[in-house]
């Protein structure tokens, strides 16, 4: 469901791998992605109106880690593709199984082990923030528009577009997959303490 919003808005939006492109990106997915994680905690909470932080960070987790699996596969399919040499004139074609086996596991390896600091902690911040910004009250526009949540978001849209960029190196993913848990440790801390807060009026 987040990729079908997010080719939705890109289509409005300026997207390529320079500096400006990237941050293109980056609002599109993390916009795609924190739309549908309000849609999704709007609806798990109808009834109990528990919006909870953590519960926003679980939501938000399970939707961007849904989103990079999909984003993985198509990422593997085009490389699968480019190892294709297709001659439509004779209608011949050459592949190269070996070659694109390795560059299909590439791929894979080097997204597993990154996928620790992108999409699933980027849109957890997201989700998060929606709660904090709903004060216990449904997810509407007005959320996404207050400062609690904007606030936040500039920093999965500025992470995410940093990756995007053509710039740096091995050194810089590892930076930037480090960077998002300090804030998501924040969050998982005030959402603790929300918790701890409520059982203690309750038993009072």
């Amino acid at each position: 469901m987040s990729l079908i919003v997010t080719l939705v808005i890109g289509n409005y939006v300026y997207q390529s791998f320079n500096l400006i492109g990237a941050f293109g990106i980056g609002l599109v997915e993390e916009l795609g992605k924190a739309i549908v994680t309000a849609l999704f905690i709007n609806r798990i909470n109808a009834d109990d109106k528990k919006y909870y932080i953590l519960n926003g960070l679980l939501i938000g987790s399970a939707v961007g880690a849904g989103f990079a699996v999909f984003e993985t596969a198509g990422y593997v399919f085009a490389t699968f593709l480019e190892s294709m040499q297709v001659d439509m004139g004779w209608f011949s074609y050459s592949f190269d199984f070996e070659q694109s086996m390795v560059n299909m596991m590439v791929i894979i390896i080097l997204r597993g082990i990154t996928s620790i600091g992108t999409h699933a902690v980027w849109t957890a911040i997201s989700g998060a923030a929606l709660c904090v910004a709903s004060n216990k009250e449904t997810i509407a526009i007005k959320s996404f528009t207050s400062v609690p949540f904007l606030g936040a978001f500039i920093v999965p849209i500025t992470l995410h577009a940093l990756w995007d960029w053509e710039f740096g190196g091995v050194m810089k993913l590892l930076i930037l997959c480090i960077l998002p848990w300090f804030v998501a440790f924040i969050y998982i801390n005030r959402g603790i303490k929300e918790i701890n807060t409520e059982m203690n009026q309750a038993t009072e």
